[in-house]
């Protein structure tokens, strides 16, 4: 028995050497083909999943880390401030007072040379 081609009309002696020609010239996938490239992509998907979480988790460990660190420099600069004690500024290299002014519309604690927050 010959098989015969659909699509490009050749003949083949035996089903397999159909399917291989279909598969090959063709990109005809079997059905096992089909469901294994789905059941990679459900993997896939899963993975995506599981990293966008723990890239969420860590987002929002770092937000957290940054408000801390905030409020640790506002605490640093309000005890130099209060105190009055000199401090080097990094921005303008001087040895300077904390001075606390209104900046945008909020109280800051700032260089009383420069009048930027130095740290």
């Amino acid at each position: 028995m010959k098989y015969r081609c659909e699509i490009c009309n050749r003949t083949f002696k035996t089903s397999q050497a159909l399917a291989s020609h279909k598969r090959n010239k063709h990109r005809e996938l079997s059905k096992t083909e089909t469901f294994e490239i789905s059941e990679w992509i459900k993997s896939l998907n899963y993975w995506i999943k599981e990293l966008d979480a723990r890239i969420s988790s860590v987002e929002e460990g770092l937000k957290l880390l940054g408000e801390r660190v905030e409020k640790a420099s506002f605490l640093i600069r309000c005890t130099f401030g209060n105190e009055g004690m000199l401090i080097y500024c990094p921005n303008c290299g001087k040895r300077t007072n904390l001075e606390y002014r209104k900046i945008n519309g909020s109280g800051r604690w700032v260089c009383s040379v420069c009048e930027e927050i130095p740290f």
